[in-house]
């Protein structure tokens, strides 16, 4: 909802859907209100916690 309609990346997608606890999927909510983007929640992204 917080960005549109722009289609989640696949690999974003796999990403969320692979999360394995609630405190992983809690670190990624606060990425996710924090992003500009969607490209900013991508692996390898700064400030999205699994990367550069």
């Amino acid at each position: 909802m917080r960005f549109g309609d722009q289609p989640i990346p696949d690999e974003l997608h796999d990403t969320i859907m692979n999360i394995a606890s609630e405190e992983e999927l809690l670190k990624w909510y606060r990425f996710a209100y924090e992003a500009e983007s969607l490209t900013d929640l991508l692996p390898g992204k700064r400030g999205n916690g699994h990367g550069a």
